[in-house]
C-alpha cells in the first residue's frame, strides 16, 4: 500500500504546479484578450478619421 502512495505521489508532485501555472495563463488571456480588441477598434478608428472615406485628400503644394 504505501509504494502505491509513493507511486501516486511522486507521479502527481507537479500536477499542482501545473494546474497553476494553466490558471494563471487562462486568466492573462481573459484579460489580455479584450484589451486586445479594445486595442484594435482604436487603431481603425483613429484610421477612419484620418481616412475618411468619400474624400479626396490634397496634396500638399509648396509655394515658392
Amino acid at each position: 500500500m504505501s509504494k502505491a502512495l509513493t507511486d501516486f505521489v511522486t507521479h502527481h508532485q507537479l500536477t499542482p504546479p501545473r494546474i497553476v501555472k494553466r490558471t494563471h495563463n487562462s486568466l492573462n488571456g481573459v484579460v489580455e484578450a479584450p484589451n486586445a480588441y479594445i486595442e484594435g477598434d482604436h487603431e481603425m478608428m483613429l484610421d477612419a478619421q484620418r481616412n475618411p472615406p468619400g474624400l479626396r485628400r490634397r496634396s500638399a503644394r509648396i509655394s515658392s
